[in-house]
């Protein structure tokens, strides 16, 4: 799947096009989120990078270790959320990859945690609704 997938500008360059002359806006925000967690959604900001709401958290993991990575240095993603209360959700460990970024960086609008996917962990199994592949008859 990797050596097939498109970059945001790749995926939205096309549409945004007929979209913002159609409705007059300049910019269409991506998001981060998963199925198992609805209520942490990771919105991006106008730098490119996500951050997490305010009751929500995202820990960047070393696989090896599973202590906490620093900036800079790519990891596993954990999210956390206080909202769940109707089932064990306040802490998922995913298969995505990600890479935190310095917080509160000079010229930056946003401030707290921000970070970046980068992929999910490689030999993981295909699911969700962005990966789809053909199959043999």
């Amino acid at each position: 799947m990797q050596a097939i997938a498109v970059s945001n500008g790749e995926q939205f360059g096309n549409i945004a096009t007929g979209f913002f002359k159609r409705t007059g806006l300049s910019r269409i925000h991506n998001f981060h989120g998963t199925a198992e967690q609805v209520d942490s959604v990771f919105v991006e900001g106008n730098d490119g990078y996500l951050y997490p709401p305010n009751f929500a958290d995202v820990i960047v993991r070393d696989p090896i270790t599973w202590e906490e990575a620093p900036a800079g240095v790519p990891g596993v993603v954990q999210i956390r959320c206080a909202i769940p209360l109707s089932y064990s959700g306040h802490s998922i460990l995913t298969e995505y990859l990600a890479v935190l970024h310095p917080a509160d960086e000079p010229g930056c609008a946003y401030r707290g945690k921000r970070f970046s996917i980068i992929g999910r962990v490689p030999n993981a199994e295909m699911r969700g609704y962005s990966d789809t592949y053909a199959t043999t008859a």
